[in-house]
């Protein structure tokens, strides 16, 4: 559980590794308390596409 994703990590190389590579093949979920967004419910096919929109979402 994180406050905003920004305060987890402030590189998208970072956040891609936590989400795919540490998250994901451990079956751990991350919440936001600010933001609403779930990677839980994104299918495993799904979760490239899905860091990818958060990572934009990130830059703007």
């Amino acid at each position: 559980m994180v406050y905003k994703i920004d305060r987890l990590t402030r590189r998208q190389r970072d956040l891609w590794y936590l989400l795919e590579d540490v998250f994901q093949k451990n079956e751990v979920a991350l919440v936001s308390v600010t933001e609403p967004f779930d990677i839980s419910t994104v299918p495993r096919k799904g979760i490239s596409g899905y860091a990818r929109g958060i990572c934009l979402a990130l830059e703007g």
